[in-house]
């Protein structure tokens, strides 16, 4: 008996803040990118205005280093100035240019942290927990002041526990089941294999899968190859979670000789089967040949 799982991830807050409105709760279809929530940042929003008028601020003692270097640079063409003071405000220009180059990184920084208010789907699937509600405080790379709600753990009560993620997102048009394969069929197990995904609950509906990638290594404490099988789920039938079972054919590579029980002999020389050799005008020899028993 298989456990089935998809890729899934948990959407977290980028910035601080509280959420101004959510868009899907659970068991909505979203697309890759979609909007999920948004978070009102006035703090992040100030911090970028005054960002702006720091390096405008910067920008200005740029102009004005400019225009005492090329005054300088007259005067020192006339001797009217020392090489030294020269010096002194070719290094003041350098200084207020990487100040202003500073500022502009600075509000690059917050440019792109206001692009994280928006809180967005990583790729396509089904939102299968929202833990947010109209106004609850987001904390930067954090969780949700809100209690777990749908989706959110069992093992506590929903008022004591707080929000592991805003979001949880499941892509379920593929579904991933990881087999552990006995060692005597390790030589069999290829990528491209079919497979056959067999779920009780649902009348014993078969759904055909293919193996997509094995784990190249025997496991040395359980002597099974971990083999990944894949199965497509295009009308979302198949929920992540189902217990099922994986049915596989196989070829056997070197497969080894099966007889009858009753055709083993038991001697002191150990396990043998009785071997007849045709020979010439039909007469036959008998021959004892050793064996060993796998099975």
């Amino acid at each position: 008996v298989l456990d089935m799982t998809v890729d899934e991830a948990a959407i977290y807050a980028r910035v601080s803040g509280y959420v101004r409105r959510w868009y899907a709760d659970i068991g909505t279809p979203v697309r890759g990118g979609q909007i999920l929530a948004d978070i009102d940042v006035p703090e992040l929003e100030q911090s970028v205005l005054q960002a702006r008028a720091q390096l405008a601020q910067m920008q200005s003692a740029l102009v004005l280093a400019r225009s005492n270097l090329e005054r300088w640079r007259l005067l020192a063409a006339d001797s009217a100035v020392t090489v030294q003071e020269l010096q002194m405000m070719q290094q003041a220009y350098d200084a207020a240019s990487a100040s202003v180059r500073a500022a502009e990184a600075n509000l690059r920084g917050l440019m792109s942290m206001l692009q994280y208010t928006q809180v967005r789907a990583p790729f396509g699937g089904i939102v299968t927990a929202r833990n947010v509600e109209y106004g609850a405080l987001i904390t930067a790379g954090g969780a949700s002041s809100d209690p777990l709600t749908a989706g959110g753990s069992q093992s506590a009560s929903a008022t004591s526990v707080a929000a592991a993620s805003l979001y949880r997102v499941a892509q379920t048009d593929t579904m991933r089941v990881y087999i552990s394969v006995p060692q005597p069929y390790v030589a069999s197990i290829r990528p491209g294999l079919a497979a056959d995904l067999i779920v009780a609950n649902l009348g014993n509906q078969s759904f055909r899968g293919t193996i997509v990638r094995t784990a190249g290594a025997v496991d040395p404490n359980t002597r099974t190859l971990l083999a990944e099988v894949d199965v497509p789920n295009p009308g979302r039938v198949l929920l992540p979670g189902m217990y099922t079972q994986l049915r596989i054919t196989v070829q056997r590579v070197d497969a080894p000789l099966v007889i009858p029980s009753t055709a083993l002999v038991t001697r002191a020389a150990g396990p043998q089967v009785i071997e007849l050799i045709a020979g010439a005008n039909g007469r036959a020899t008998v021959h004892l040949r050793s064996v060993q028993v796998a099975r």
